[in-house]
């Protein structure tokens, strides 16, 4: 089965990426059971590029849990965040990728050395993904980056049978010479063989200089088939994947074939067929190791039964005879008193009832009589009468009781967590597309109109221009520092009063009025008309400011307040008003003293003690992002406790 990707397979990949990567700039930088996460912003959209050390490099079209970040990741995301991306390359014939950023920062993808991930400034070491040591290099932070040792062999541009030398020196196959000593990807070394009806397993010193040019003839044919084609295939087997490639090999010719207009398409599939099929090997591995430890705390159960069972055989005995037991315990208690030890085992080893068993050992430190009963030792106290003994018993009996009962909760869990294990498999889904608002502060009204509210300056500019059509509403509150709001208007005749104020009151809330801690400010609505970016003479309008033109529609006192909701297992912000007329429970918070990261944490607090289905640390950063500046307070829980 193909594990990682060829050198053709990551050139044409590389390829294909260029267009997208090159000015593009590195927004986020996660970790992930995938790899490395890398989110990269274009002009045109944001892309999210899969670079995993073991030689896998993809964009991907699914939303990928995201891990604990390392050092390293910490490393890459202080560096990388923030840069543009000048340059993707394969320098060599090797499985070897340069990334370049602005800055003078570089990532070296080092996929031919097991997977070294390398982040240079002026190629100095800033840190490593170390997956392989190496004796002759060291990889240092603060030192020069020093290039591994590299196949720099070019199939397209040179000629094997130059190294005909080489090859009938070597003492492997001919298909393993051309892989180890001149990279040619496997498939294509057993293609070209094929093709020239030459054994691939035929030792290299038994093949000739002419069969050495026909096999480098197919194989230049191959390779530039396989980076020029354009349809892709994953190959199968009995519904098992065997390989990923970009070309329809005759090698394969008796398997089943997916065919892909898109070789990106064809990786990711095949690259998330291998982590399932990792991942189940795994949950198997853990299985057999949980079914052993299973079956070993059910021998101790069937042990400790078996104790249980001696030990009231023993005590169904020691009733029958507890008047006989009881002299010899207190005789004995005597002689101990005296201090007669040779005294004291001729005595119990003469009048022990030998149905109770065969004196084993008299203890006489801890005044112990060991009792060899059924295989089993059984212990009383010399100090204390049958009763006293008995009800030692009993308890020995119920701890081991206990004991088994503990122990079949653990096998429970055990059972309980292999079941969740094997549901829980790897999930991923497909991203969905996020609409355009999605970026922007938004509700919808009671009466379900979109409104939208700008974060800062530049969304102010984009939103006004490029989004506000004709017929929508934009809205400012009457203080510097307020976002502009628009009502997406489909028909004038669905916008009410309710949704003038809603909109309204959404605008006070994200204005600068929140910060200062006011109660309530003026909030002033316009058509699209009457705004503009003409600047009185002698004047100038920064980014997000706009001049307002003719009457000014005014919504006196409005009140600063807003909603935390829960929709569709969603948390979001509205209005309060909107919560009043849409939502049955919500939190409503009006400026204050706590801060955004305290507030975040009493409502998530809130939420999971009315036990509503949300990831902790999801809310609590949907709240920071989308909660205003400034500090909170909590005026009112609606059907929350």
């Amino acid at each position: 089965m193909k594990t990682t990707l060829n050198t053709l397979d990551i050139i044409i990949i590389v390829e294909r990426l260029k267009p997208f990567l090159i000015e593009s700039y590195a927004t986020k930088i996660y970790n992930t059971d995938f790899g490395i996460l890398l989110r990269v912003k274009t002009r045109e959209e944001k892309l999210d590029l899969i670079i995993n050390h073991l030689g896998w490099i993809f964009k991907t079209k699914y939303e990928i849990e995201k891990k604990e970040q390392d050092q390293f990741i910490k490393e890459l995301r202080n560096s990388l965040e923030g840069k543009r991306i000048i340059n993707i390359s394969v320098p060599f014939f090797d499985r070897y990728i340069i990334i370049e950023f602005e800055k003078g920062f570089k990532l070296y993808l080092e996929i031919m050395h097991g997977g070294n991930i390398i982040l240079t400034k002026d190629d100095i070491i800033l840190s490593a993904l170390k997956i392989k040591k190496e004796k002759i290099r060291n990889i240092i932070k603060n030192e020069k980056y020093i290039m591994p040792e590299i196949l720099k062999y070019k199939p397209l541009e040179e000629s094997i049978s130059d190294y005909y030398d080489k090859i009938v020196n070597s003492k492997a196959s001919i298909a393993s010479t051309l892989i180890k000593f001149f990279g040619i990807p496997s498939e294509i070394v057993e293609e070209a063989c094929l093709l020239s009806n030459i054994n691939k397993d035929i030792l290299a010193k038994k093949i000739s200089i002419e069969e050495v040019k026909l096999l480098d003839k197919k194989i230049k044919e191959l390779c530039l088939a396989y980076l020029q084609n354009n349809k892709s295939y994953i190959i199968s087997n009995n519904n098992e994947y065997i390989s990923v490639t970009n070309l329809d090999f005759y090698i394969y010719k008796n398997y089943n074939k997916k065919i892909f207009d898109d070789f990106n398409e064809a990786i990711e599939e095949y690259f998330i067929y291998l982590k399932k099929k990792e991942r189940e090997k795994e949950i198997m591995k853990e299985k057999e190791k949980k079914l052993f430890i299973i079956s070993d705390l059910n021998k101790k159960i069937s042990g400790i039964q078996k104790q249980i069972e001696v030990l009231n055989n023993f005590i169904n005995l020691f009733k029958e005879k507890i008047i006989e037991i009881d002299n010899i315990l207190s005789h004995s208690s005597k002689i101990i008193e005296e201090k007669k030890w040779d005294k004291l085992k001729e005595f119990l080893s003469n009048s022990w009832p030998r149905e109770l068993g065969m004196l084993h050992e008299i203890d006489l430190k801890e005044k112990k009589l060991n009792i060899k009963f059924q295989e089993n030792i059984i212990t009383l106290d010399l100090f204390m009468n049958s009763t006293k003994n008995l009800e030692i018993l009993y308890n020995l009996i119920k701890e081991k009781k206990y004991k088994i009962k503990r122990i079949e909760e653990k096998i429970k869990e055990l059972e309980t967590k292999e079941k969740i294990r094997e549901e829980v498999g790897i999930e991923i889904k497909e991203k969905e597309k996020k609409k355009w608002y999605e970026s922007y502060l938004y509700f919808y009204t009671s009466n379900n109109n979109l409104v939208v509210a700008g974060r800062d300056a530049s969304q102010n500019e984009s939103l006004i221009k490029k989004r506000a059509s004709e017929n929508d509403i934009i809205f400012h509150a009457d203080i510097h520092g307020s976002p502009f709001t628009i009502i997406k208007v489909e028909n004038t005749t669905a916008i009410s009063g309710d949704d003038l104020f809603e909109a309204a009151q959404f605008t006070a809330s994200y204005s600068s009025a929140w910060k200062e801690g006011f109660s309530n400010i003026d909030v002033y609505w316009v058509n699209k008309n009457q705004v503009s970016k003409k600047a009185p003479s002698g004047t100038y309008l920064g980014k997000g400011s706009f001049m307002i033109y003719g009457n000014k529609n005014y919504i006196r006192n409005v009140p600063l307040c807003l909603a935390v909701v829960i929709e569709n297992k969603t948390v979001k912000i509205v209005p309060q008003a909107t919560s009043a007329r849409k939502y049955k429970e919500y939190i409503l918070l009006i400026p204050g003293n706590l801060t955004k990261e305290k507030i975040a944490e009493k409502i998530v607090d809130i939420l999971i003690r009315n036990k509503k289905e949300i990831s902790r640390k999801e809310v609590k950063e949907v709240l920071i992002k989308n909660l205003p500046k400034g500090g909170f307070s909590i005026l009112k829980l609606n059907n929350l406790s």
